[in-house]
């Protein structure tokens, strides 16, 4: 889960600031970075010797439904070379459901792949 600390306001909850970055078209390259950085840190505690069970990173919609989202998050594990069967991607229900036909040939390419996903309510998912 990302967070934020601004100069002036301290901590800014994600709940506040993650909605402003999904309107305002910041959501893709955040969500990018944040994957990005996740893969490189559960790389570099598999090669300092750590058990890594799985690296668990929060999509948001946008982020999941983007049509470059496969192809970017493959490229991110590429780059860092983790190991795909340690990453877990969650996704809100909300999108799953909303957006069933797409979600579901998109996660059946991260199975394929080896990458696991489970869905959250959305109550609970702050994504990004």
């Amino acid at each position: 889960m990302i967070r934020w600390t601004h100069p002036t306001l301290g901590a800014v909850p994600p709940a506040q600031f993650i909605p402003i970055a999904e309107d305002c078209g910041l959501i893709l390259p955040i969500g990018n970075w944040v994957l990005r950085q996740a893969c490189k840190q559960a790389q570099a505690w598999v090669d300092a010797g750590l058990p890594v069970a799985t690296m668990a990173v929060n999509v948001s919609a946008k982020q999941f439904l983007d049509p470059d989202f496969l192809e970017g998050l493959f490229a991110i594990l590429d780059e860092t070379g983790l190991d795909p069967r340690l990453l877990e991607l969650e996704l809100t229900e909300c999108v799953l459901m909303k957006h069933s036909e797409s979600a579901a040939s998109i996660l059946q390419t991260l199975r394929e792949r080896g990458v696991e996903w489970r869905s959250m309510t959305s109550a609970r998912a702050i994504p990004v």
